[in-house]
């Protein structure tokens, strides 16, 4: 801040919710997910907000090149938990991780986080963004559908389907449906009862 002044910390969410156009409710289920990474809730339970760190972080995302820095990290930091075979319910319970897994949990417990060295390398090429989410999916011990990879993914199924086809994957390979047929029992012919 210039000339010593203190950062202000904003008690009410009127201000914010006016800065970004929707309503305070919308602002305090963003606190409560985390998607304002400021908000801290003092011990009456209201949401205290450092509201010139909350603009400055929003001026940094609106710049195009700057946020695609920040999708960037974020995939690779996704790559390396995924490589070091971190699910999300690892890094939500650190404290029976320690138990379980001694040598996840030294990894996690070392700050900062190393990005594996490949991260970058890896995520470039055409469909590296979508076999690490599909690795994801399975280190989370999730069912691999077009749905789940599309959700994951962040896009619609549609959308899956036309970056498959750009890039010339097919998604059966990447997601492998199996299909139930019905047996045929119900018409009386012998050579039907098979499934």
């Amino acid at each position: 801040m210039k000339n010593g002044q203190k950062r202000r910390k904003v008690s009410r969410l009127a201000e914010i919710a006016g800065d970004s156009r929707v309503s305070v409710r919308t602002v305090q289920r963003r606190c409560r997910t985390g998607k304002i990474p400021t908000a801290r809730r003092c011990r009456r339970g209201r949401w205290k907000i450092d509201i010139d760190l909350w603009r400055e972080i929003r001026r940094l995302a609106s710049n195009p090149a700057i946020r695609q820095d920040m999708t960037k990290g974020r995939l690779a930091f996704e790559f390396t938990m995924t490589a070091n075979g971190i699910s999300e319910d690892d890094l939500n319970d650190l404290g029976s991780l320690r138990e379980r897994d001694p040598a996840k949990y030294r990894y996690l417990a070392k700050m900062p986080y190393r990005v594996n060295p490949r991260a970058y390398e890896a995520l470039a090429t055409k469909h590296g963004v979508l076999k690490m989410k599909l690795e994801k999916l399975r280190v989370n011990h999730r069912e691999i559908t077009p749905d789940a990879l599309a959700r994951e993914s962040g896009v619609s199924v549609r959308t899956l389907r036309r970056r498959c086809r750009k890039y010339g994957i097919k998604l059966r390979d990447l997601c492998p449906v199996r299909r139930h047929r019905k047996p045929k029992i119900d018409s009386g012919k012998l050579h039907d009862l098979a499934a």
